[in-house]
């Protein structure tokens, strides 16, 4: 056992042993790499001659921009007039006969957006949002959404009252 050790530790001082040591490392890790090379190519998309991939993705194009494929940023006019038209094909009326009660920025106090769903859990943060109150044939129809979001009606038994933005006199 002592010699095995003394041998070993031999070739751990001496150059010339330690030479022949690292040219079976170097084999292996030239070995692991080239497989490792090889199973990368394996894994890549095949392409046609000539094609190539874009550099940046599409989303990441646009990004700038209002808008993205997919994607739809509404203003608050906008959101107003989704929220006649909708309301008008649902009642079978031109959008003349719905008129607006009120249309402003709030402050939503979760993830509900001022109307949660029995059993759902929600973000317990404020939501920069948009109320939209409607009238037709003398019935109040309320909208809820998010800044930039898409409307949708709020059913009065489940509506939460907001946080109206600083410029109003309600709470």
């Amino acid at each position: 056992m002592e010699a095995n050790v003394l041998i070993e530790s031999r070739l751990l001082l001496q150059p010339e042993a330690r030479q022949g040591m690292n040219f079976r490392y170097r084999g292996r890790t030239a070995i692991i790499a080239a497989t490792t090379a090889i199973a990368l190519l394996a894994c890549g998309e095949s392409q046609t001659p000539g094609s190539q991939q874009p550099a940046v993705p599409k989303a990441a194009e646009g990004a700038d921009e209002a808008s993205t494929e997919g994607i739809s940023i509404m203003s608050l006019p906008e959101q107003l007039v989704f929220a006649r038209k909708d309301l008008a094909e649902a009642r079978r009326v031109e959008s003349d006969a719905v008129k607006v009660l009120e249309s402003r920025p709030v402050a939503w106090r979760s993830g509900a957006l001022g109307c949660p769903e029995p059993g759902m859990m929600y973000t317990d943060a404020l939501v920069p949002g948009v109320l939209i109150r409607l009238q037709i044939e003398g019935e109040v129809v309320v909208y809820h959404a998010r800044v930039g979001g898409k409307p949708f009606v709020c059913p009065i038994e489940r509506a939460e009252l907001p946080i109206y933005d600083e410029s109003s006199d309600q709470l």
